[in-house]
């Protein structure tokens, strides 16, 4: 006796399968929440967890979902980055317009000085205010904000501010004023 064999016709090759249940919106459920899991699908959409996961396994729900928080975490990455490329940028020009400002500002106390001394209130507060700026400038750019190996007078290095190098140089200018 020959078996006979049923064809299937091109009409139903092409043809979806019906589902009793959303599986639109329940892949876009899982997919979207990544605390959604498969019994939480099956009790939101009222069928069988094993339907669930056989469903979810022949349409790589979990490689997707994995595959969808590594491109958002990409992409979160990147406007990070951006975002900290800009406000440094930003960090900088203000420092560095800091920097400007009190330059200028000691030159025209450095021009007054030759008729009038100046003020030690205002020494420091220009030096606090070039060094607060430098400090931030190098922060920004990611240098060093102490110097290292300035000799104390006991001839031990040790680390030192801006502040503090500023202020032997101006005290070293001031005790070379002195000597002529």
């Amino acid at each position: 006796m020959v078996k006979k064999v049923s064809k299937k016709t091109p009409r139903s090759v092409n043809k979806k399968p019906i589902y009793k249940w959303d599986v639109i919106n329940a892949e876009k459920d899982y997919l979207s929440d990544t605390t959604m899991s498969y019994k939480q699908i099956a009790e939101k959409y009222k069928i069988n967890v094993r339907t669930v996961e056989n469903y979810a396994k022949a349409n790589n729900w979990v490689e997707r979902r994995f595959e969808l928080g590594k491109k958002g975490l990409e992409k979160f990455e990147d406007s990070q980055a951006e975002l900290i490329s800009k406000t440094n940028q930003e960090h900088i020009k203000m420092f560095k317009n800091a920097r400007n400002i009190v330059y200028n500002e000691m030159i025209k106390h450095a021009t007054i000085a030759g008729k009038n001394p100046i003020p030690i209130k205002d020494l420091n507060g220009i030096v606090f205010a070039l060094s607060k700026a430098i400090d931030g400038e190098r922060t920004v750019l990611g240098l060093p904000t102490e110097i290292r190996g300035v000799k104390e007078a006991d001839g031990e290095k040790d680390m030192a501010s801006w502040t503090d190098l500023m202020l032997a140089v101006m005290e070293a200018d001031k005790d070379a004023g002195a000597k002529l």
